[in-house]
């Protein structure tokens, strides 16, 4: 967060402020900013503050704005549009307070504000800050001025800031995922998937499924992590994918502990992690939104590991888990293939 700070002591002649028997009230008029941004313009102004018509008050009483203060500031800003490629956006006041103290013999008006501005309804920067003028008469034109002087003094740091940061403003909500395959387990349990992984009959530490017609079983499944930060209208989502052997749930009998069995299963982890490059490609080529990208995500991996799970079980119905050996045979020369042509693991 910005801050501005100007401090000045005006003497004024002139009289731009109605003061009433109680109170003061600000009236801004026709006048426009002393200053004309070039990279945006405002189109609008919203009043967050829950007194849209009080700016404060000092000894004549409270302090109020004609019309209101966004329709005040609206008009105030309504000479910043200086070209039709300049940036549009919507300023709000989320602060703005004036309160009065004496110093000697001269009023102080202090002013506390606070400006925020959106495009596409994303927060683009705020700004707070503080101001003070002193007089010895009226306090209406020294307000003014001083919330007059404040306002177009920001108009113009904010232009600053627009210039140095315009390209990386969206005036529309924009989403970019970034996925990689991680070659970490985030399990002491699990091993990773890599292009040279190799499973071991050691590597089957879970108890048998004696009512189970396989001689083994192979848990494998496919991990997503999802991290996101938005600025300026632009979400960027990382998205890191993690194929992984359960070590603690896979299983193997007794009878099983051989190398028949042992290739078997390790085309079962390789049939995860050919489906898990499928759903990488799958989400680079993918569209997301704002608002739902981590649903269309979890989406995209639930139809994956359905689809995952119903090619390992018509692996394991056509081999009849590893037994018929050509059927086999064929099958390992089937996942070789889609090994070879996958580019997501090392």
């Amino acid at each position: 967060m910005k801050v501005f700070v100007v401090s000045f002591l005006y003497i004024l002649s002139c009289s731009l402020a109605v003061v009433a028997q109680e109170g003061v009230v600000i009236d801004f008029g026709g006048s426009e900013s002393s200053y004309t941004p070039v990279n945006f313009h405002v189109s609008e102004v919203v009043d967050d503050r829950p007194s849209p018509n009080s700016v404060g008050s000092v000894k004549e009483g409270e302090v109020t704005v004609k019309d209101g203060l966004a329709i005040a500031l609206r008009n105030y800003t309504g000479n910043t549009v200086p070209h039709s490629a300049s940036l549009p956006v919507v300023m709000h006041i989320t602060r703005l307070e004036v309160t009065e103290k004496a110093v000697g013999a001269k009023r102080q008006f202090d002013l506390a504000m606070g400006l925020a501005y959106y495009t596409g309804g994303a927060k683009l920067v705020e700004y707070s800050g503080s101001a003070f003028a002193q007089s010895i008469t009226n306090a209406g034109p020294y307000i003014e001025k001083l919330i007059s002087d404040n306002v177009s003094g920001n108009l113009k740091e904010f232009d600053a800031w627009v210039a140095k940061n315009k390209n990386t403003i969206s005036t529309q909500p924009t989403v970019t995922v970034n996925v990689s395959m991680s070659g970490l387990p985030e399990n002491e349990k699990h091993i990773a998937y890599s292009r040279n992984t190799k499973l071991f009959i050691t590597d089957f530490e879970g108890e048998p499924d004696e009512a189970s017609p396989g001689a083994a079983a192979t848990l494998s499944g496919v991990g997503m992590k999802i991290q996101s930060s938005t600025l300026r209208n632009n979400t960027k989502v990382d998205v890191i994918l993690t194929v992984y052997f359960d070590r603690s749930r896979s299983w193997m009998k007794d009878h099983g502990k051989n190398v028949t069995t042992l290739q078997h299963e390790q085309l079962h982890f390789d049939i995860t992690a050919i489906k898990a490059c499928m759903l990488k490609r799958q989400i680079e080529q993918a569209t997301f939104t704002p608002d739902n990208f981590r649903q269309q995500l979890k989406e995209m991996l639930d139809k994956v590991q359905a689809e995952t799970g119903d090619m390992q079980n018509t692996y394991d119905r056509e081999t009849a888990h590893g037994t018929i050996i050509d059927v086999q045979e064929s099958w390992n020369a089937r996942i070789s293939t889609a090994l070879a042509e996958q580019n997501c693991y090392r």
